[in-house]
């Protein structure tokens, strides 16, 4: 009878069918491993409140940022609590997109008006809470959570304006003064006067409570009825008084100027200096000058007298240079060329003419702002008196002062010239207000100072 083979495992065989089973669970594990970070992964959503006011008023706005790069936002809520009242304000839920990529949306970004939710809530300490989750399934499946809380105060209550003084009477290109009272300190008062903001100054150091606005009218308005006082407190509640005052309107004085060739040969190379960027025929270049280059100055003007401080440093009225009187504020000119019309412009100032190289005085005690030169002013000079007063001389050969340079009434501030569009040697002088040039005229006038400014503020300073 015939034996069966003897059948025997190689020792290589049985390794590789062992193997087979360990790479399987390795494979396994590895694949749980995965599956188990991207449905379980750890990382918590991001929550911000942005510029967070820290008093909330009927004006106020919550803005949320919420953002989470794992799974993705599954909600973000929040409420306003105080004491046992509380308010949710906002619940924001986003669908599953799905399980084994982003399942919702990396971030989210919601502004709120708060009004409508501080209903019922007394003004007084109350507090934020936003809460954030994610789509992993960590938490007992409710994602992984963050929870930011913020104590804010709410404040509904608008300031308190009382008027104590408001100027009747402003000429066109005038200035005027108003006295009120704040109940509380606010983060922003002053007075509208159509697109222009005068803010308020303290009338006496050490208290907040009086207010002195200085204002101006443009050289054109047509009308006061858009002007106001107006306060914002630090939760942005509003109060507002509206002012009545009468305009008075001004003699319009029209002027025309002939422009020569020997003018445009001796000024024309100092501008292209500075402008370089001019071009075309002579008549071109001045009226580029005396147009772009002028709103351009002007604008800087404001921008400069910006900076005037808050304190009055000025004291009684404005001391004008002694001189010829070459040209008056608000002027309007009319610019021609070989007899042809070639531009229009208001004149900001008044030209005064002495002698050659004659010294330029302070009118009135104040801090340099500004030295340089300026364009169609040519060397200048601005002084801040304070409260958004300021005076400008212009022209100057030489200037002799340097900016944050203490200087009182009768300090020389350099000496007169032809820089700029000057045909002959003269200073000219403007006062602006709040980056509003005015007639210096008033301010020259110690009558209308102790009338316009000085009494009033007496009155209420007792």
């Amino acid at each position: 009878m015939a034996r069966m083979p003897d059948y025997q495992s190689s020792p290589a065989r049985s390794s590789r069918l062992l193997l087979v089973p360990v790479l399987l669970l390795l494979v396994l594990g590895a694949g749980g491993l995965v599956l188990y970070r991207l449905l379980f992964e750890g990382g918590a959503p991001l929550v911000n409140l942005p510029q967070l006011p820290s008093h909330l008023g009927s004006r106020s706005d919550l803005t949320i940022e919420a953002r989470d790069d794992g799974k993705g936002l599954r909600q973000v809520r929040a409420v306003l609590r105080q004491n046992q009242k509380e308010v949710e304000l906002l619940s924001q839920t986003f669908p599953r997109a799905s399980w084994f990529s982003q399942a919702g949306p990396p971030d989210f970004s919601g502004t709120i008006p708060l009004a409508p939710h501080l209903k019922g809530f007394r003004d007084g300490e109350a507090s934020i809470e936003v809460r954030a989750s994610d789509f992993s399934l960590r938490g007992m499946l409710r994602g992984n959570q963050t929870v930011l809380t913020r104590t804010v105060v709410i404040d509904t209550k608008p300031p308190q304006l009382t008027l104590r003084h408001n100027q009747r009477h402003v000429s066109q290109g005038g200035s005027g003064i108003v006295i009120y009272q704040l109940d509380e300190p606010v983060q922003r008062h002053g007075v509208q006067v159509h697109d222009h903001f005068f803010p308020g100054y303290p009338l006496l150091e050490g208290r907040n409570d009086v207010q002195v606005a200085l204002f101006a009218l443009d050289w054109d308005a047509a009308e006061t009825g858009k002007s106001w006082i107006e306060a914002v407190d630090v939760a942005g509640n509003r109060s507002r008084i509206d002012l009545i005052m009468t305009l008075k309107k001004r003699h319009v004085v029209e002027d025309s100027i002939n422009i020569s060739d020997a003018f445009l040969a001796t000024k024309l190379p100092e501008f292209q200096e500075h402008y370089p960027e001019m071009s075309g025929t002579s008549a071109e270049r001045f009226h580029f000058v005396n147009n772009e280059v002028r709103t351009r100055n002007n604008a800087e003007f404001n921008e400069i007298t910006k900076k005037s401080g808050p304190r009055r440093l000025w004291r009684d009225h404005f001391h004008r240079m002694f001189g010829s009187p070459k040209a008056g504020f608000a002027d309007v000119r009319s610019y021609y060329y070989n007899g042809h019309y070639i531009d229009r412009q208001v004149h900001l100032g008044v030209d005064i003419a002495s002698t050659a190289n004659v010294p330029i005085k302070a009118a009135n005690h104040g801090q340099v702002l500004f030295t340089g030169y300026v364009g169609i002013y040519g060397n200048t000079v601005v002084l801040d008196h304070g409260q958004g007063l300021c005076s400008l001389y212009s022209h100057l050969q030489r200037i002799d002062v340097s900016p944050g340079q203490d200087v009182t009434t009768g300090s020389v501030l350099g000496v007169s010239g032809t820089s700029g569009m000057a045909g002959g040697d003269h200073l000219h002088f403007s006062i602006l207000l709040g980056g509003v040039f005015v007639n210096p005229v008033e301010w020259w006038d110690q009558h209308w100072i102790e009338v316009n400014i000085n009494g009033p503020v007496a009155d209420a300073a007792r």
